[in-house]
């Protein structure tokens, strides 16, 4: 077994509330700036910046841990979105259908295809964000096609497989 500490972020929570604080940016600047000096401005600008890049890695991001295993993927969430409350995910190897992993703007969607037609989908990595995104795929993949494409799984992983 192995265990990954990934880093998910929501794109959904991310981009509303990035509307959300620039709505109240542009608010807070139209009843105070007129009674400010440059600097002030430029001061204010910049702690309001800061406040709301951190509160974006505050609000949309949760910690996981995924465990793969020759059976199956777990997924724990360590924390949670803010407000929310995940339940772990168990998904076994022979109940995925297809994944897919696809990039955005500082972060990747990591679609998982389960052959009852749900799809499950997590975003995660971004800018100085340290975790164990960038071996996911390749853990993922390798596990995948051990169990459904064993030919396959033989030719491109066979005597060098990181699997225990």
């Amino acid at each position: 077994m192995n265990t990954l500490k990934i880093m998910v972020r929501s794109p959904g929570r991310t981009l509303l509330l990035i509307l959300f604080l620039t709505i109240v940016f542009f608010i807070i600047a139209g009843l105070t700036y007129r009674y400010m000096i440059d600097l002030q401005r430029l001061l204010v600008s910049i702690c309001y910046a800061v406040i709301a890049h951190f509160a974006i890695r505050k609000l949309t991001t949760a910690k996981t841990e995924w465990t793969f295993s020759e059976t199956g993927l777990t997924i724990k969430w360590v924390t949670n979105y803010y407000g929310t409350k995940n339940k772990d995910i168990q998904i076994l190897w022979t109940e995925v259908k297809d994944y897919r992993r696809v990039y955005g703007d500082g972060y990747c969607l990591f679609r998982i295809y389960l052959v009852n037609g749900e799809k499950i989908v997590f975003g995660y990595s971004g800018w100085f964000i340290e975790d164990d995104s960038n071996k996911l795929s390749d853990q993922f993949r390798e596990l995948f096609l051990k169990t459904n494409n064993p030919i396959q799984w033989k030719r491109e992983y066979g005597e060098r497989s990181n699997i225990v």
